[in-house]
């Protein structure tokens, strides 16, 4: 029997407050780790908190729950690059266990213990027992203290969970390569050794008990943990009805009896582990931290240059004044942002050197050889499983079956699973086969992925949902947020829907962000503006559209839809046309050079709207207008012609009835007065009875040169008609040689003939006369195959001389060098004129 003061001693051991005597690598391993320990708790903690990543908080404690993991193995090095193996189960159970993997002393000392897990490994120079104590201090324990620990104790009423963390046993009777981490059934479970050690294990050991525990066992790993394998133990009894439940769940189960030699079969499996990858682990965790703030300021850089085009395009002095704000502001926050970023980041790159040395120190100390140690770990497997789940959905499928060669390399056993998605991405019909393999092994994280995928097109039950919410549904990846939107959508679930989607766009996921839109009211402004900051068009374009029927709004609607204009969206485009071109027309006549500047802008969104289909009579209406104003007659005409409003048409008519770029034609033009005033346009009726009269009055001549040789071709008008001509000759010549319609030749002509020729004796004869043979002449040219070499002759011979008596104000021979021209090509192409060379006044 244990004395009292026996007991005191031995509880004074187990909670001693004294650190182990250290060796010199020892004490290098623990300096390394409290180096690192100190630069993630205050310099990575401190940038972290001003940074903007909506993850932080979480990203914090993944990384200090990374600090105990890397804790644990400065704690216990020989464990490093061990396969590591969980045991579940009562004394009992286990004991039968390891019957067959330890020594009968370490079995006995395995069956004592049915509380406190253990960790048992293989050390060729030592064989003994160390306790890790609630306070975190390690103590050396004789056989006898640990039997006193764990039976007489008990006795008293002492619970041994609530003094010891962790007992430590090194033997030289066990598997090379493999620790074993015993979870004995009674531990307490809420104790954070317990999660780690649960954690740690690649493979599991479960024992079947009669209640069917178990189960519930196998399916919290296989939802929660990356385990490779589980190995369910049964009687021979039980055997069919466990391998008819492992073949249902998952392809990693492998079921025993009892009677099996476990110790040849985990011989065989015997491999290290490089569990020590502490820098892989650091980046697992990183890396959704610098993707989001990365994509974010790609986000914003990208919001910032159309801002910068906005500007410079916009005419409204007060919304470019407002982008100019925001862009400023933009442009601040961005910069603090990425300096912020890039200062983290390189505190991170100085952990991720610190974990490498740790790792480095640890293996150092281990009993396996680092030769034998394959570099890879879970955490390597699921990046690689994302990188060709991410390049078969880019169609690199080249690159995604070379990296899915190297997994199965890795032990990867489930590469079938690639095969069903890549059939899936392309159409193919799924099998029922195929099916129930992704749905049998989707409590796999690896598969568990792919089932997210395909959610939406194999439309698996709504548990497996469920299961997956349970793994993915606090993930912070945005990708991964949006799928779960999907697949709740796809159940009906519109709540759950809404809620990741919201929760992806807000780390960035654009596709999320549209999908919103189906949902919010479009009534519930704060939910648009919401959307409308994660830069979605159709928000943008809602909240424009609120605010411009506001009151002090305008300047906030039209930033708004010129952020919707900058991603195409046609509404918020028709509408700034429509914005635009009301500005337009109030500064027309007022300021004719801010009108200048406007023009081009303008036209350019009218003309995107007709290019792209979305041009109705209002868009074709206002862009015809801007083009008559402008004196473009001919890209007018075909405009106003479709439209049916009074104005329109009016302008039609005007055209036709002054000959603006086109042959006059006074019977169409007064077709479209008629036009203009049965749609009520207030002037139409007088210039129609106008244009009559001319007419009548053309007629009248026509009958007065019946008994010519010739017929008039054309109607032509009197003198109140010919201030608005065109010079078709003149226009004819200088565009084929390039010019533009309104270069200096033409408008000095024009501006000839409207104040100088027109006020002549025989300025009106003369006007009337070449507007009837004008049109003539350039229509024979335009036939001739070498049409361009008579307009450079005519040019050089006529219209520059021409031009250049006009700048001399030389009146008379530039009209003569005109009437020159004009009878030349009267004798060539065999037109006879109307009026006789006496009748014309030089």
């Amino acid at each position: 029997m244990v004395q009292p003061n026996e007991t005191f001693d031995l509880l004074s051991k187990l909670l001693t407050e004294k650190m182990m005597r250290l060796t010199p690598e020892q004490k290098s391993i623990r300096q390394k780790y409290d180096e690192l320990y100190e630069h993630v708790t205050k310099q990575i903690a401190r940038k972290l908190d001003a940074s903007v990543y909506e993850g932080k908080t979480n990203l914090m404690l993944q990384l200090e729950q990374l600090l105990k993991r890397i804790e644990f193995f400065t704690r216990f090095p020989k464990v490093a690059n061990t396969k590591i193996v969980t045991v579940y189960g009562s004394a009992k159970e286990a004991k039968h266990f390891f019957e067959q993997i330890l020594s009968p002393e370490d079995v006995e000392l395995i069956r004592m213990n049915t509380n406190v897990p253990t960790i048992i490994y293989r050390d060729e120079q030592m064989n003994d027992i160390h306790s890790l104590n609630t306070l975190g201090n390690m103590e050396t324990l004789e056989v006898d203290d640990y039997k006193e620990a764990n039976t007489d104790l008990y006795k008293k009423n002492v619970d041994i969970r609530r003094l010891i963390q962790l007992y430590q046993l090194a033997t030289t009777d066990t598997i090379h390569n493999t620790t074993f981490v015993y979870l004995p059934k009674f531990s307490l479970k809420e104790q954070e050794m317990y999660s780690l050690l649960h954690q740690l294990g690649e493979s599991a050991i479960i024992f079947i008990d009669e209640k069917g525990m178990w189960k519930r066992e196998v399916q919290t790993l296989l939802k929660y943990r990356q385990v490779k394998e589980i190995h369910l133990l049964a009687s021979t009894t039980e055997l069919d009805e466990v391998q008819q439940f492992a073949t249902q769940i998952a392809d990693c189960i492998v079921v025993h009896a009892y009677e099996d030699d476990m110790y040849e079969w985990f011989e065989t499996m015997d491999t290290p582990s490089y569990n020590t990858a502490f820098e892989e682990l650091i980046n697992e965790h990183i890396m959704m931290y610098s993707t989001s703030i990365e994509a974010l300021l790609q986000q914003q850089n990208r919001l910032i240059q159309n801002m910068r085009k906005d500007i410079l395009n916009t005419s409204d002095e007060e919304a470019a004044e407002l982008l100019r704000t925001l862009s400023n502001k933009l442009k601040k926050d961005n910069k603090d942002v990425k300096n912020n970023h890039e200062t983290l980041m390189q505190d991170i790159q100085t952990v991720m050197d610190l974990a490498k040395q740790l790792d480095s120190l640890i293996r150092s100390q281990t009993n396996v050889k680092h030769s034998m140690v394959t570099k890879t770990t879970p955490y390597i497997t699921k990046h690689m499983v994302s990188l060709i789940l991410s390049l078969i959905d880019n169609d690199d499928l080249t690159n995604a079956r070379r990296y899915i060669v190297n997994l199965e390399k890795l032990g990867f056993c489930y590469i079938r699973a690639f095969d069903i998605y890549i059939k899936s991405i392309k159409g193919s019909a799924i099998s029922a086969a195929e099916l129930d393999y992704i749905k049998r092994n989707g409590l796999q994280q690896e598969i568990s992925r792919i089932q997210l995928k395909l959610w939406t097109q194999l439309q698996m039950d709504l548990d497996i949902l469920h299961n997956l919410q349970d793994l993915y549904g606090k993930s912070y990846d945005p990708n991964v947020l949006y799928e779960l939107g999907l697949a709740y959508e796809c159940t009906n679930e519109v709540k759950k829907a809404q809620d990741y989607y919201w929760r992806a766009a807000n780390l960035g996921q654009f596709e999320a962000a549209k999908r919103l839109i189906n949902y919010v009211d479009k009534n519930n402004i704060r939910d648009m503006e919401k959307l409308a900051d994660l830069m979605i068009p159709e928000a943008n374009y809602y909240v424009g559209m609120y605010y411009l029927h506001k009151d002090r709004g305008y300047k906030k609607a039209v930033a708004a839809l010129k952020m919707a204009a900058a991603y195409e969206h046609m509404g918020a485009i028709k509408e700034l046309s429509k914005l635009e071109y009301i500005n337009y027309v109030k500064v027309r006549k007022k300021d004719a050079d801010k009108a200048a500047n406007m023009l081009d802008s303008l036209i350019f969104l009218h003309q995107y709207l007709l290019d792209n289909g979305e041009g109705d009579e209002d868009i074709s209406e206002r862009l015809g207008k801007l083009f008559y104003w402008n004196k473009y007659f001919r890209k007018a005409e075909p405009l106003l012609e479709r439209c049916n409003t009074a104005e329109a048409q009016f302008l039609c008519g005007k055209i036709y009835q002054y000959g603006n770029d086109y042959a006059q034609d006074l019977p169409k033009a007064k077709i479209f007065f008629e036009r203009a005033k049965e749609l009520g346009h207030p002037y139409a009726n007088n210039e129609y009875r106008k244009v009559e009269g001319w007419i009548q009055s053309n007629q009248s001549k026509e009958r007065y040169s019946a008994t010519r040789s010739y017929a008039s071709t054309s109607y032509t008008s009197s003198s109140s008609s010919s201030s608005k001509k065109g010079c078709f000759l003149t226009t004819a010549t200088c565009v084929a040689l390039d010019k533009p319609d309104n270069c200096e030749e033409i408008m000095a002509y024009k501006a000839y003939r409207d104040n100088n020729l027109a006020k002549d004796g025989d300025g009106e004869q003369l006007i009337i006369e070449y507007y009837r043979i004008a049109p003539l002449l350039v229509e024979t040219i335009d036939a001739k195959p070498n049409a361009k070499e008579i307009y450079v002759y005519l040019y050089n011979k006529y219209i520059k001389v021409g031009y250049a008596y006009l700048q001399q104000k030389d009146m008379r021979q530039a009209k003569k060098t005109y009437i020159d021209m004009v009878r030349e090509l009267c004798e060539k192409y065999d037109i006879e004129p109307l009026i006789k060379d006496e009748e014309i006044q030089l």
